[in-house]
C-alpha cells in the first residue's frame, strides 16, 4: 500500500507568463540603444584621448600625417647648420611660391641630415626633427590643431637646427676613406657631441628625383647609414669588454701559456697567423692582441658575466639619439663552450654598429661612464632664440674609474708600446690609448678596425674608424687613418 501511494502522479504547476506591455519592451529598447550609444561615445572620447596624450608625439612626427604635408605647404621649413654656423641646407620660396629644398652640401651630409622628398619620404635628421624644422607643436589640442590647418597666416617658419658636426673634420672623414666601404666617427668624450660622422659609400641627396632607381638598386647600399646601422662583428676591439670582467672578477696577473691556438669541445681558436706568444698576462695580452689568452679567461669569467658586462657596454640595447641606432647584435642565454670562446674575441654572433664601439672607448676615457651621444646640439627658432639644448648626459656606468684607468693604460701600450698591434696610430707629442680589430667575415674579406682616444692623460677626442672587407689588419688600415682625424680634432677643436 505505502508502494502504491508513493505513485501517485504529482500536481502540475503552472507557471505564469509575465506579459511584458508594448510600451515597456519599447522603452527597454530605447534605454539599451541609449546605453550601447553612450558607451561607444566614452570609448572614441577615450580612444582620442590615447592617442592625443600618449602618442601625439607619435603620431605628428609620422610620414604618413597628412597635417604635416599641410603644413609644409606653407611653412618655411628651417635651416641646418654645422656647429660653427656653415650652412648645410635650407628652403626658399621660387617665383611661383613653391617651396624648394636645397641641400646646399650633398654627399658628404646625405646620412646625417637626409633628405625631405613628397615621393621618397624623409631621412635622417629631416625625419627625426620634422616637427621642429616645420615648427608643429605635437601636444596641442585638437581645437588648437584645427585652428592651424586652416589658418591663412603666410608668415609661418620653421626652427632652425644647430649640430655638433664640424664641417672641416666632417671633409676630412671622407677624405680618409677614400673609396673604401666603412664610416668613421669623431666624438667628444666629456659630451658626447659628434665632430664627425662619415658613412661611405654616399649619394648626392640633392639629385633623388634623377638617380633614386640607381641608388637602390646598387650593391653596395648607399642608402644604409654604416656608421649607426651598420652591423659588424666587431673582432678584437671587443677585448676591451672581456678585459673588464678579468679585471673585475679574475687574477689580471695570472700567466697563460699561448701555442697559437686552443681547442675546446671540438672547438679550436687560433691566434694571428698562429703565434705561440708563450707566457702571457692581460697586458701583454691586450697590447699583442692575444687570441688565446681571452678564450681561455672567458671559459673562467662564464657566459652570464660576459652578457652582463655586454649589456653595460650597451650591446643588445637601445641607444638614444637623434637619429635611429641600430641595436648591436650579442647573443644572449645560453651560450657553448664555444661560442663564449668566440663572443670574447668579438667573432661568433657578436655584431656591432660604429658609434656603439666609439661609445665604449669613451666610456673608458671618461671613468667607466658612457655618456650618450649628440647631434643637435639645439634647436633655434627663425630669429635666432634659443628653443631647446641637448644636455650631456650619463647612460651607463660600465666599470669604476680604476678598473676604467687600468684600461686606459693598457690601450696606451697597444698604441706606443713595441709589439702593439696599434702602433701606426701613434701621435707627436701627445699620447693615443686604442685597440685595434681585424674581423673574420665567412667567404669575405677581413674587416679592419680601430677605437681610441687622445690625449690618454686627459682625454678630449674619441675616435672609431670601420673598413669593410679591407682584407688587412686593423693596426694597418684603420689606425693611421684614427691618427689623422684625431690630429685635426685636437688641432682645429681643441687647441685652436
Amino acid at each position: 500500500m505505502e508502494r502504491n501511494k508513493d505513485r501517485r502522479p504529482k500536481k502540475r504547476v503552472k507557471k505564469v507568463r509575465t506579459r511584458i506591455s508594448p510600451a515597456k519592451r519599447e522603452n527597454n529598447r530605447i534605454t539599451f540603444l541609449l546605453g550601447l550609444i553612450c558607451s561607444l561615445f566614452v570609448f572614441t572620447i577615450l580612444y582620442l584621448s590615447y592617442f592625443q596624450i600618449v602618442k601625439s608625439d607619435e603620431v605628428a612626427k609620422h610620414s604618413s600625417n597628412k597635417r604635416i604635408y599641410a603644413e609644409q605647404e606653407k611653412t618655411l621649413r628651417g635651416s641646418i647648420f654645422d656647429r660653427n654656423g656653415e650652412l648645410l641646407v635650407h628652403s626658399e620660396f621660387d617665383e611661383n611660391g613653391v617651396q624648394k629644398r636645397v641641400y646646399d652640401k650633398t654627399y658628404n651630409y646625405s646620412h646625417i641630415v637626409g633628405y625631405n622628398y613628397k615621393s621618397y619620404g624623409n631621412s635622417g635628421l629631416e625625419e627625426s626633427y620634422n616637427t621642429e624644422l616645420l615648427n608643429i607643436k605635437t601636444q596641442n589640442s585638437p581645437l588648437v590643431d584645427l585652428q592651424n590647418i586652416i589658418s591663412d597666416d603666410e608668415e609661418k617658419y620653421g626652427n632652425d637646427l644647430i649640430i655638433t658636426i664640424d664641417d672641416s673634420l666632417q671633409n676630412k672623414a671622407y677624405k680618409e676613406l677614400g673609396d673604401n666601404r666603412g664610416s668613421i666617427i669623431v666624438m667628444d668624450t666629456e659630451t658626447g657631441e659628434i665632430y664627425a660622422m662619415a658613412s661611405n659609400p654616399s649619394f648626392n641627396v640633392s639629385n633623388l628625383n634623377e638617380e633614386w632607381s640607381s641608388i637602390v638598386e646598387r650593391e653596395d647600399s648607399p642608402l644604409i647609414n654604416r656608421a649607426t646601422t651598420g652591423l659588424y662583428p666587431p673582432g678584437s676591439i671587443f677585448k676591451i669588454v672581456t678585459a673588464t670582467g678579468i679585471l673585475e672578477d679574475l687574477d689580471p696577473e695570472e700567466q697563460y701559456t699561448s701555442t697559437g691556438s686552443i681547442t675546446t669541445d671540438g672547438y679550436t681558436l687560433r691566434d694571428f697567423d698562429e703565434i705561440a706568444y708563450g707566457p702571457v698576462g692581460l697586458k701583454d695580452a691586450f697590447r699583442q692582441s692575444v687570441n688565446t689568452y681571452f678564450a681561455s679567461r672567458a671559459l673562467d669569467l662564464g657566459s652570464e658575466r660576459l652578457q652582463e658586462l655586454a649589456r653595460k657596454y650597451k650591446l643588445g640595447e637601445n641607444i638614444p639619439f637623434d637619429i635611429p641606432i641600430e641595436k648591436s647584435r650579442f647573443q644572449f642565454g645560453n651560450m657553448s663552450k664555444a661560442d663564449l670562446m668566440a663572443t670574447s674575441i668579438g667573432q661568433g654572433k657578436t655584431l656591432a654598429t660604429p658609434i656603439n664601439m666609439v661609445m665604449m672607448a669613451s666610456a673608458i676615457a671618461n671613468d667607466g661612464e658612457m655618456i650618450k651621444p649628440i647631434l643637435v646640439k639645439e634647436i633655434r627658432d627663425h630669429k635666432g632664440r634659443s628653443i631647446k639644448t641637448n644636455e650631456t648626459e650619463i647612460i651607463s656606468t660600465v666599470t669604476s674609474p680604476e678598473i676604467a684607468e687600468e684600461i686606459k693604460d693598457m690601450m696606451v701600450t697597444v698604441v706606443n708600446s713595441p709589439g702593439g698591434t696599434g702602433r701606426d696610430a701613434a701621435l707627436e707629442n701627445i699620447t693615443m690609448a686604442g685597440k685595434t680589430g681585424t674581423a673574420e667575415v665567412e667567404d669575405k674579406a677581413s674587416h679592419a678596425w680601430f677605437t681610441g682616444f687622445a690625449p690618454a692623460e686627459e682625454p678630449k677626442i674619441a675616435v672609431v674608424v670601420m673598413l669593410e672587407n679591407v682584407g688587412h689588419t686593423g693596426g694597418k688600415v684603420a689606425a693611421p687613418i684614427a691618427k689623422h682625424m684625431v690630429e685635426e680634432a685636437l688641432d682645429s677643436l681643441i687647441y685652436e
